[in-house]
């Protein structure tokens, strides 16, 4: 997320004073070494630029010191000191104008960029706040969960680790500033545990979803892994699973497939893993495909053409250019 710049410089300070003086000084010389190259250059030319810098940098006193500085100097240096033709006075005198013009919009600057570093340091804390409650509160319904569920180890392991995804893509949305989370990640967080275990590899281009998706994204990758942990690739030291997703002009096309694991049997009935991952993406015109091959378990996630009014659901602009991005354990 893109942030305000800050400002580093306290108004009125010594060191905003210092950084105004050494750019007039700056200035000053640039000036002069443009007239040896040509004598017609306007006077005030580098003058201008030092004074909103100046500005823009330490405040208003140090812009009217760089505007004071850099007038003198050219008066004294450049144009003929002590009396000046109806010209020169005019020119003299549009220059304390424009400086003046400068000076007050630099300020503005400052004052809007403090602004923003306000709101932007108000929106953090807001973030951190509801993730802290959100955590507590998770782990809160985790534990009436557990208790609740005790004689049921199979049933309370199932929903405590839908909680624990749940967390863990919030804690990645939060990282962002509520602006969603990358499919590489959301990936790399559900795999991780289990990398010291079997091989995984994992390939596409960097795709970045909005925060919502992105939520349901993780829970349809959780399914997928808690599944190849019991069932599949990652339930044997030998299993290997490969992650590919591409994205053109026809969608996103997340491709899951396991290899070297147990033989693979279709279920005989439709638990609450199927059903979340063939309803997770209805709400974005999304679908997914499951084959139950003897090989291995194989998962196909489709997303609508990126250029289509449906892709607004779900793909981040951000993402058109992004790189590519893998890793394998």
């Amino acid at each position: 997320m893109l942030r305000s710049p800050t400002l580093v410089v306290t108004t009125g300070s010594r060191c905003a004073y210092l950084i105004s003086a050494l750019l007039v000084c700056t200035g000053f010389l640039i000036r002069w070494g443009l007239g040896l190259l040509h004598p017609d250059i306007p006077p005030y030319i580098t003058a201008f630029p030092v004074v909103f810098l100046a500005g823009a940098i330490g405040g208003v006193g140090p812009g009217i010191l760089a505007g004071a500085g850099s007038g003198l100097l050219i008066w004294w240096a450049i144009l003929p000191f002590g009396e000046l033709n109806p010209g020169q006075q005019i020119g003299l005198g549009m220059y304390a104008l424009s400086s003046a013009v400068l000076i007050a919009a630099a300020h503005y600057y400052r004052r809007l960029m403090k602004r923003l570093e306000d709101e932007q340091r108000f929106r953090e804390l807001v973030v951190r706040e509801l993730s802290h409650r959100l955590k507590n509160k998770v782990a809160t319904i985790g534990a009436i969960i557990a208790f609740q569920l005790r004689d049921t180890p199979l049933i309370r392991e199932e929903i405590l680790g839908r909680l624990q995804a749940l967390a863990g893509a919030d804690d990645l949305i939060a990282s962002t500033q509520g602006s969603g989370a990358a499919l590489s990640d959301i990936v790399a967080l559900e795999l991780g545990p289990y990398f010291p275990v079997s091989r995984a590899s994992v390939e596409g281009p960097e795709i970045r979803f909005p925060a919502k998706l992105a939520l349901a994204m993780a829970l349809m990758v959780h399914e997928l892994v808690t599944n190849a942990a019991k069932y599949g690739a990652l339930s044997v030291p030998t299993g290997r699973i490969a992650i590919r997703w591409t994205l053109n002009q026809a969608g996103l096309v997340i491709d899951w497939t396991e290899q070297d694991g147990p033989p693979v049997r279709a279920p005989t009935r439709k638990g609450f893993g199927m059903r979340l991952l063939a309803n997770s993406l209805e709400q974005f015109d999304g679908t997914v495909s499951i084959d139950f091959s003897e090989a291995g378990l194989r998962c196909r996630i489709a997303l609508p053409d990126p250029s289509s009014p449906a892709a607004a659901r779900w793909l981040d602009p951000s993402t058109e250019a992004a790189p590519k991005t893998s890793f394998s354990a």
